[in-house]
């Protein structure tokens, strides 16, 4: 009775046991092989289907923790007939080859948010799918198994309190690193300067210490201008501690000139590492001058860029060295994190430092 007892109280079993359904099978079948190709020839024979208003919800979540690759999705209603999620698997990017799959009855699946768990090497580049009778088969963009860095949400009531969470933020990131370094290398970005403009003048941090970067700026340095306008000259930033974006010497490059000055002024183990970069993620989930799918956020080759405009912009590389990336949403959004799983968006390149998100109560992650 005891030992019944024991068994029964232990809930480690019932977790155990729980993520064990939620393994993918992994020694595929010939009879699913078989199904999922038919499925696949299917999708490509049938002509542009009109799409349901809940369609984009079918498509699967995918992430990565670094051992096990998790495709999720949540099903939007009871009706087996219409939203039966009859599969979930993954294949590799290339060479097209099943990993695992999940085959679910009308019960599993109506109603329910879906899991699938599957072990995969870090670096394996793989495409989740989901079929469904009715809306057919429906699949994730490219993915990377790569492990992402912790992620912090901070929220607030309004936008103003939500501004002074970050001065208290940076109040607290900048007085550790002064203590450990003796000084606090900061880029950011106009809006974000902007957003703190109320705030900013309350700030007690030995701002002496403060090194001011400016993340992007347009052809007339209106935002190098704006930092200066809204942070330095509010919280007396000495000037020679303000690097602001330069015009190009006669025959020179902006962004080449900017990206060596931060080189030579901040330290990393390989690339410059900002102890922080703060940014205000835009409308489109794009950040600094780095578009949704842009030949610019795919840019791995400069640390500073230059656009077809004359702008310039800090890439993918520079911002994943940075210590820590500070991201503001002033919009209420129940999906954070899916800027960080949309591998058109930006900041789902982010993999090394650690990502705090400032956000309105309401939303998630």
């Amino acid at each position: 009775g005891e030992a019944q007892n024991n068994f029964s109280n232990d809930g480690s079993f019932m977790e155990k046991f729980k993520l064990q359904k939620q393994r993918a099978v992994v020694d595929i079948s010939p009879e699913w092989a078989k199904a999922i190709s038919a499925i696949e020839k299917a999708s490509k024979k049938k002509s542009g289907k009109k799409k349901s208003s809940q369609l984009d919800s079918l498509v699967p979540d995918i992430s990565y923790d670094g051992k096990e690759v998790v495709v999720s999705m949540k099903n939007l209603t009871e009706d087996a007939e219409e939203y039966w999620v009859e599969w979930l698997y993954v294949k590799t990017a290339k060479g097209n080859k099943i990993l695992g799959a999940k085959k679910y009855s009308a019960e599993e699946s109506s109603g329910k948010c879906l899991l699938m768990r599957l072990e995969v090497e870090e670096g394996t580049k793989l495409v989740a799918y989901s079929f469904s009778k009715c809306h057919g088969l429906q699949k994730t963009q490219v993915f990377e198994a790569t492990k992402k860095a912790p992620q912090k949400l901070v929220k607030a009531a309004n936008l103003e309190a939500l501004s002074m969470k970050i001065c208290t933020f940076l109040e607290q990131e900048s007085s550790l690193r002064i203590k450990e370094s003796g000084s606090f290398h900061m880029a950011i970005s106009g809006d974000a300067a902007e957003f703190l403009k109320a705030s900013i003048k309350g700030c007690v941090s030995e701002t002496k210490c403060w090194n001011v970067w400016v993340t992007d700026d347009d052809k007339s340095r209106a935002e190098s201008k704006r930092v200066k306008e809204t942070l330095i000259d509010s919280i007396n930033i000495p000037d020679e501690n303000f690097h602001a974006v330069e015009a190009p010497k006669e025959g020179g490059d902006s962004a080449f000139d900017y990206s060596q000055e931060i080189s030579k002024a901040v330290s990393g183990d390989i690339d410059p590492q900002f102890d922080l970069v703060l940014l205000k993620l835009g409308k489109d989930g794009g950040i600094c001058r780095l578009a949704p799918g842009s030949d610019l956020m795919k840019n791995d080759d400069v640390l500073v860029a230059n656009d077809s405009n004359e702008a310039i912009t800090f890439t993918t590389p520079l911002l994943n060295s940075s210590k820590k990336v500070g991201v503001i949403v002033d919009t209420k959004t129940q999906d954070i994190g899916k800027n960080c799983t949309d591998t058109n968006l930006p900041l789902s390149r982010m993999t090394d430092p650690s990502l705090v998100w400032f956000a309105l109560e309401g939303s998630t992650m």
